[in-house]
């Protein structure tokens, strides 16, 4: 996996999470966010853990060290680090350099998405900051750092309010921001090409030399008409080293308000273009279905506990072997027997997996009986811990004396309780990510349109979604298009049974939610990408197989991809099969011995020393041709068989 990922859980944005939660003037102490992450080192290759493990905004106290910051925040959690206080951090949680089958691995220390830093020892915290422990496989260049680069370009250049013009190329540095909203706040994210070489923000005046004139990145800009925007990249003295050859870059961003003449100037265009029939993109649904799935099928530790998100969406898209599904159910059985569930999302997890493969699964639901423990977690925990409830209908167990109990309405008003003013919902902070809110419509699908308080907030949030689409089928988060947002809009349309080729809402001009998510996938390989210029990985291919799967469903009429209803409608459907040719195979047999008795005479031959108490013995229905065979066998030594069919549980 060779591009770093800007998604939590499965999931969590960045522009729109981190710029509301700066402190306030009456806030003193202030705030950083601490992030730890491993987004390179996969589980299935021997990591301990994968995916976001803090993601959060903490106290600044004046006089504490970063490395101080750093262990306090992961002591609450529960977690542990090695090193930070000598400056080189070996061990997160029991995720070691050196671990991976290279041995190259390590952890990064980043300060606002800059890994040249001189380390966590070095570092002194501001109200804002961001503190970034990313876990590398080649030295940072998987993660966007490169020691032998000497660009100071940016990568992308991403705004909250407006459009840039002309669009961002890496080489061109002046632009105009046309405002979409004249409030004047706007909140602007660069990405830098390479992560070692730091970038600063300034309004008006561009003086890299001068303490604490920059923006943070988490800061909103209160910019008017005319306004300048400076983004430097690279100034040799924020750097303690300077790689020779590097030469500063400095990006310069007109504001330009659009006045009320100009929109009304415009309207009319636009009107027009609403009345103009939409032309849906087309895209080969099929071809790259086809390739994800068998890229899934392929892969080498499908049947290792760790592997539930491909084995659910293989057994949703009905692709999942008999044999893979034994497999891992056999390896998940011995994982779970010597692992301590602590996770409402762990929890929910695996019995997502066991419901689509038709298991048993109610002592995972145990612990999501204690409703604190279910919202432990925050939003994600609460919303797995009713999509496992959902998943076959089933109920809470009662919770233990000292516990809160959990229902689905505590949830339901939990989730909704969590909703933004503008009908969005947040991994963490108070911006909308759109991941996190398909997500949740995700949970919520089930109670669409039955109850009011549900489906007010769920209407809510889809107009967000409608208004926050990119033209080519898109959605942003972290300042960027990615393809995690996109991925679990679908899951979360299909769940409503919204047609995301028909429903205008979803349709842009350049693109729908389909071919938004068919930009982020390699030809031929099966993979997707985080961003449309990365190379692909593990995360962003498992959520696209996701939506892939769920659309699946939506388009042949089945039930939604965490609805496994279906599941338990197929046994009975078999169940009923199986009991009909019983009961012909029961008729045939009562013939066949009415016949045999009045041939022989005698009735008290029909015992002999293979039959059952009572002289039944049974067979397996679905083939009476041996039992016949068996029956005609007996009947030659003048016995009787009384042959009753039994019925044979379908347990996938």
């Amino acid at each position: 996996m060779k591009a770093k990922l800007l998604s939590a859980a499965l999931t969590v944005s960045l522009l729109m999470s981190v710029c509301p939660v700066c402190a306030s003037a009456a806030d003193e102490k202030g705030k950083v966010r601490i992030l730890v992450e491993n987004n390179t080192f996969s589980v299935n290759d021997g990591a301990a853990w994968e995916g976001v493990l803090v993601d959060e905004w903490v106290d600044l106290d004046p006089g504490v060290s970063a490395a101080d910051i750093l262990n306090n925040t992961l002591s609450v959690h529960g977690y542990t680090q090695t090193g930070a206080a000598d400056n080189w951090i070996t061990d997160i949680n029991g995720l070691s350099y050196g671990t991976d089958a290279a041995g190259m691995g390590g952890w990064m220390v980043g300060l606002d998405d800059w890994y040249g830093n001189g380390g966590i020892t070095t570092l002194s915290l501001e109200d804002g900051d961001e503190l970034m422990l990313s876990y590398s496989l080649s030295w940072g260049s998987d993660i966007g750092y490169d020691f032998s680069s000497v660009s100071t370009k940016l990568a992308s250049l991403v705004s909250d309010n407006g459009v840039l013009e002309p669009e961002f190329s890496p080489e061109v540095t002046e632009y105009t921001l046309k405002l979409d909203e004249n409030d004047g706040n706007i909140n602007i994210l660069p990405i830098a090409q390479n992560k070692g070489f730091r970038y600063k923000i300034y309004k008006n005046e561009y003086t890299p030399d001068t303490d604490n004139t920059d923006f943070k990145r988490t800061e909103a800009i209160d910019v008017n008409d005319g306004d300048v925007i400076y983004i430097g990249v690279g100034h040799k003295e924020w750097h303690s080293f300077y790689t020779e050859g590097a030469s500063e870059t400095v990006y310069k961003i007109t504001v330009n308000e659009e006045n009320d003449t100009q929109k009304q100037d415009n309207e009319p265009d636009k009107q027009e273009e609403k009345d103009e029939p939409v032309d849906t993109v087309k895209v080969d649904f099929e071809t790259i279905f086809k390739e994800t799935s068998d890229t899934m099928k392929k892969s080498a530790s499908l049947t290792e506990a760790g592997s539930e998100w491909q084995i659910l969406g293989l057994a949703r898209s009905s692709q999942l072997s008999e044999e893979d599904a034994e497999a891992y159910l056999k390896n998940l059985s011995e994982y779970l027997e010597k692992t301590n569930l602590n996770k409402a999302t762990d929890c929910a997890k695996y019995a997502l997996v066991k419901a689509a493969l038709g298991e048993e699964y109610s002592e995972l639901m145990v612990p999501l009986a204690d409703f604190d423990f279910s919202v432990k977690q925050g939003i994600n925990g609460a919303l797995y811990s009713l999509l496992a409830i959902d998943a076959n209908n089933s109920e809470f167990e009662k919770a233990e004396a000292e516990a809160v109990q959990n229902s689905r309405q505590a949830l339901i008003d939990y989730i909704i309780g969590q909703q933004q003013e503008n009908g969005g919902w947040a991994f963490f902070g108070d911006a909308y990510e759109p991941d996190m809110t398909g997500m949740v419509i995700q949970a919520l699908a089930p109670y669409y349109k039955k109850n009011d308080a549900v489906t007010n907030s769920v209407d809510k949030a889809l107009e967000l979604l409608s208004s926050t689409m990119n033209d080519d089928g898109t959605f942003t988060s972290y300042g960027a298009p990615n393809s995690e947002s996109s991925s679990q809009v679908i899951i979360a349309l299909t769940s409503l049974g919204i047609d995301i080729n028909k429903d205008e809402r979803f349709i842009k001009e350049k693109g729908n939610l389909l071919s938004g998510l068919s930009l982020y996938y390699k030809n031929g390989e099966g993979l997707f990408s985080h961003s449309i210029n990365e190379d692909a990985n593990a995360l962003s291919t498992l959520q696209a197989f996701s939506a892939l799967s769920s659309y699946y469903r939506f388009i042949n009429g089945q039930t939604a991809y965490y609805d496994m209803t279906d599941v338990k409608a197929v046994e009975k459907e078999q169940d009923s099969e199986n009991v009909k040719k019983e009961e012909e195979i029961i008729q045939k047999d009562e013939e066949t011995e009415k016949n045999i008795s009045t041939a022989s005479g005698n009735e008290d031959k029909a015992k002999n020393d293979n039959a059952e108490p009572n002289g039944v013995r049974t067979f397996p229905t679905g083939d009476s041709s041996a039992a016949l065979i068996i029956m005609l066998a007996l009947s030659l030594g003048a016995s009787v068989l009384i042959l009753k069919g039994t019925k044979r549980k379908n347990s996938r």
